[in-house]
């Protein structure tokens, strides 16, 4: 009797053929009532990014995110790639991304997340995201 083999996930494949690890970013703001907050990752080396989640504490219906890769070499930030589109957030949740393979964020780059509320309190916004790193990720 044959035993079934798992087809292997995007994430095994990472790690066991690329040899890289696996590494969780987090980041905070204290957003703006009625306004875009923005939230800026930007790593020193080459990131595979593999999903990640946005909430809002004090969020209420309407607010919505934008999500987007840039490019700083020209002093002002460029977006080059656009990944979500005034996505709605249902109150006080968290909104998930997660994709079933990477995108590839060169050294430098900004992943940039733009939270745009549309209440008269001041949400708290946390974002973090999954990505992936030559190495142990450490």
């Amino acid at each position: 009797m044959s035993e079934a083999y798992p087809t292997p996930s995007w994430d095994s494949v990472l790690a066991s053929t690329h040899g890289m690890g696996v590494l969780v970013h987090g980041a905070y703001e204290a957003g703006a009532p009625n306004a875009d907050t923005i939230i800026d990752f930007q790593f020193s080396d080459d990131r595979e990014i593999q999903g990640g989640d946005v909430s809002a504490w004090v969020g209420v219906a309407g607010d919505r995110i934008t999500m987007g890769v840039y490019d700083p070499s020209s002093g002002t930030p460029v977006e080059v790639r656009r990944l979500a589109t005034n996505v709605a957030l249902p109150a006080n949740k968290i909104y998930t991304l997660r994709v079933g393979y990477s995108m590839t964020l060169p050294a430098g780059a900004i992943f940039r997340i733009i939270y745009t509320s549309v209440g008269v309190t001041a949400p708290e916004i946390t974002a973090n995201i999954l990505t992936w790193l030559q190495g142990t990720g450490v």
